[in-house]
């Protein structure tokens, strides 16, 4: 049996003026709230890539073809993903999300989340699961192997321990059909600029954003890793490339006018939610509330300037699991 822990509710730690599920605090996986405010962050993010790829699912899969498709997300966050897997396929698929919070209460003592979703509103399945664990300790008929025809898994840089994600690719595939898909997306926090000029609140930002997630045992660079995973796992017909994400509207996506400016307006919230635990709490040294309110003011100014060109690189990678169960 796995000693990695399990959570088992969703309680809340109130802190900062923000609410992060429990389990998240106390095992360093996926520290960032789980309130109104960071549901609002996810919507965005997922309009962003949708946007930035032109489309939900990365490979060339008809998975409107076929009846009933089982689909898989890991880490769903607030679902936005799965729901429009839903409105592709005509609610005709059956989807599964996987997290460590689900926003579905305490199943043993009773909700401390106000904002409990209306049961009557969920159109897919939501199961609590620390992705760090094995899949294969599960006893859940949901969690067999060969179940599914795709699978998503993406922003889970800070969530996944660094020694875990070549396991944890080789057992995505087991979970897929013979011949279905992984699709995985990261993003590169490392803030790079086409000016030539340095953004020095966003470098420092960078750098404590990094020396943070080793701290807490992940992997802030896995994103260029995952093409090589894919390879090692066995899957084929293997796609691995890196999209460029402007930060403000300093350059034109033809087709995606509002690209840069949506990134600029949501990068802005998230380089303060995805860290404010971890800087103030994890860091080494732990930085001040003063201290944090600089660094991040410094940053998000930085943001705001089209002249230093800023952008981000969002790895991506698909791959089939071979048809042939010998693979």
């Amino acid at each position: 049996m796995s000693n990695v822990a399990q959570p088992k509710d969703d309680r809340l730690v109130r802190w900062a003026g923000r609410n992060y599920a429990r389990f998240a605090v106390e095992n360093n996986v996926s520290v960032v709230p789980v309130d109104e405010p960071e549901e609002v962050n996810f919507d965005e993010v997922h309009g962003i890539f949708e946007e930035l790829f032109g489309r939900i699912i990365l490979p060339d899969y008809p998975i409107d073809d076929i009846d009933e498709p089982a689909v898989l997300d890991c880490g769903f966050g607030k679902g936005q993903w799965l729901e429009g897997i839903l409105d592709y396929t005509k609610s005709d698929a059956w989807c599964v999300g996987v997290d460590i919070y689900t926003g579905q209460g305490n199943s043993e003592e009773g909700s401390d989340d106000e904002d409990d979703e209306d049961e009557e509103l969920v159109q897919f399945e939501k199961k609590r699961w620390n992705l760090n664990v094995s899949f294969r300790t599960s006893r859940d008929p949901d969690l067999r192997p060969e179940t599914y025809h795709l699978i998503n898994s993406r922003v889970l840089t800070d969530g996944i321990n660094s020694s875990r994600w070549p396991d944890y690719v080789k057992e995505l595939k087991s979970l897929l059909k013979p011949g279905g898909w992984l699709q995985m997306v990261e993003v590169h926090c490392l803030f790079q600029s086409d000016s030539g000029q340095t953004a020095h609140y966003l470098e420092r930002w960078w750098q404590y954003y990094q020396d943070t997630m080793n701290r807490m045992g992940k992997d802030p660079r896995v994103g260029s890793k995952l093409g090589s995973l894919m390879r090692d796992a066995g899957f084929e017909r293997i796609q691995y490339s890196v999209e460029r994400l402007p930060i403000g509207r300093w350059m034109t996506v033809p087709g995606r006018p509002n690209l840069g400016k949506n990134a600029r307006e949501t990068v802005t919230k998230m380089i303060r939610s995805t860290t404010l635990w971890p800087f103030r709490q994890r860091a080494n040294p732990c930085l001040t509330e003063a201290q944090y309110e600089g660094l991040l003011q410094g940053a998000e100014r930085e943001l705001q300037q089209d002249s230093l060109k800023l952008y981000l690189n969002v790895h991506f990678a698909y791959g089939r699991r071979p048809r042939s169960r010998r693979r």
